[in-house]
């Protein structure tokens, strides 16, 4: 009788944490457009992760392997460099110096993407740099913002292909938001 009891707690608790798992995934909002505000954010992981809007974000230093700026590597991995925010009025992801100069968005659950629109204060002119990329690395960047100055923009059309994440490089800008759609 006790092992009939014990049996039944056990697919009971199964259950349950099926159900709950399965609920989890179902109520994750991958649907597009989506804005991702990151001018209030709270990290993780030491400060080297956060989630905004369902996606996870991590970071990377140094512009290329040798250290020197001679432009930024396509689709690079994170170095889970520990990210640096400003708050106030101008809060937000700050990208400078080599520690901490890229922003990594995994957007891997996402649908395919049409357009990414990020907004920002960009001090850095032609060194900040938006690309997407695929399994099979890049799909497409741009160089090319609006301006310098608070409130410019970045935007690429990525033609309605399936990403895996989205990079922002920069050697002095920070980030108020992301528009994916």
């Amino acid at each position: 009788m006790q092992a009939k009891t014990i049996l039944a707690v056990l697919f009971t608790a199964t259950l349950v944490s099926a159900f709950k798992c399965s609920k989890d995934d179902k109520d994750a909002d991958y649907s597009l457009p989506k804005e991702i505000s990151l001018k209030a954010i709270s990290t993780s992981n030491n400060g080297t992760t956060f989630t905004a809007s369902g996606i996870t974000f991590t970071g990377s230093g140094r512009p290329n392997p040798n250290g020197s700026f001679t432009g930024w590597l396509d689709c690079p991995a994170s170095s889970n460099a520990t990210i640096r925010y400003q708050t106030g009025e101008f809060g937000g992801i700050e990208l400078a110096y080599g520690d901490f100069c890229r922003i990594i968005a995994d957007v891997s659950p996402l649908p395919a993407i049409n357009k990414v629109t990020v907004t920002l204060f960009n001090n850095g002119g032609t060194t900040t740099e938006l690309s997407v990329c695929d399994a099979n690395g890049i799909i497409g960047k741009v160089n090319t913002g609006t301006g310098s100055g608070a409130n410019q923009t970045y935007q690429l059309n990525v033609g309605g292909k399936k990403a895996t994440k989205i990079v922002l490089s920069s050697v002095e800008a920070i980030i108020y938001s992301i528009k994916i759609e």
